[in-house]
């Protein structure tokens, strides 16, 4: 078993108060437990999948795509966030999240 790696993502950027759909493309993808937005990622929520229909192309979980949707309170601070994906075989390299005014 290998941990995940993930070489990009789009889209990476959201405006505070929005709801995004993510695809992440990498591998191992397919056995990520938990997603960490960091630093404490505080008002950021984040869901396996496209949970509210949001997505205009197909939910993908596989190998070598993701689908992840964030939900960005009102209240979380602006700049530059990490995602980071772990599985049981250990945790990603971090992506750069961008959340803006």
């Amino acid at each position: 078993m290998s941990r995940p790696e993930v070489r990009r993502g789009w889209p990476l950027e959201a405006f505070v108060g929005d709801v995004i759909v993510c695809t992440l493309e990498g591998s191992h993808l397919d056995q990520v437990t938990e997603i960490r937005v960091s630093p404490a990622g505080k008002g950021i929520r984040v869901r396996f999948g496209d949970p509210l229909g949001q997505a205009k192309e197909a939910v993908q979980a596989s190998a070598e795509q993701l689908t992840v949707t964030f939900e960005i309170d009102p209240s979380t601070y602006p700049g530059e966030k990490r995602i980071e994906l772990i599985s049981p075989a250990g945790v990603s390299d971090p992506l750069p999240f961008l959340v803006m005014l």
